[in-house]
């Protein structure tokens, strides 16, 4: 069977307010890092053999947070590939800001079905291939699990690409999943909280 894992980044000031974060490297809040370090209880039961983390702060520090307690991995290694996605000039606009710019500049928007991006971010087949292949090239490193640590939306396209769900849930803050698969047929459960 093969297996890892993936946690989301803590909580962030930007995260209250629903703004789009993107490559922008917003810290923790405190509350985040008590998230980061409450997680930590279910990722030190983890058998894993490395933990990748973002190298974006918010989950760089929530992966070193998490790890405190892990009786053998101490260190993330830092991975820019695990990055959210680059949403151009969607990065810091809540929702609604969003869709009023899309109304006032609809030829700065490319039309993805039922997605919307600008075209200065990351189109969605380039923002897939590069999450894919970051978790593929991960776990082929490593015969034991691994614990990823990212964003929302890579987590949004692990569950995508790997179980296929057109409509993955967004993760909380600090919510810890495990994939495993036998066959190539992937499953995902929730670990933490539960």
């Amino acid at each position: 069977m093969k297996k890892f894992y993936i946690l989301r980044h803590g909580e962030t000031d930007w995260n209250r307010v629903q703004r789009m974060q993107g490559h922008e490297d917003i810290p923790l809040n405190d509350n985040g890092r008590l998230q980061a370090q409450n997680a930590g209880n279910a990722v030190a039961a983890l058998q894993i053999s490395a933990c990748y983390a973002s190298d974006l702060s918010r989950a760089y520090e929530t992966a070193q947070l998490a790890l405190t307690r892990h009786p053998v991995i101490a260190t993330p290694i830092a991975a820019p590939d695990l990055r959210e996605r680059h949403y151009g000039r969607m990065s810091g606009m809540t929702p609604d800001e969003v869709a009023a710019d899309r109304a006032q500049n609809p030829h700065l928007y490319q039309d993805y079905g039922d997605r919307h991006f600008p075209h200065d971010g990351e189109a969605p087949d380039v923002f897939s291939a590069r999450v894919r292949n970051a978790i593929m090239t991960k776990l082929s490193r490593h015969d034991a699990p691994v614990l990823i640590v990212s964003h929302g939306g890579v987590i949004r396209e692990i569950m995508r690409s790997f179980i296929k769900m057109a409509a993955p849930p967004k993760p909380g803050n600090c919510h810890l999943y495990e994939l495993a698969a036998q066959n190539d047929d992937w499953q995902i459960a929730r670990i933490w909280p539960q």
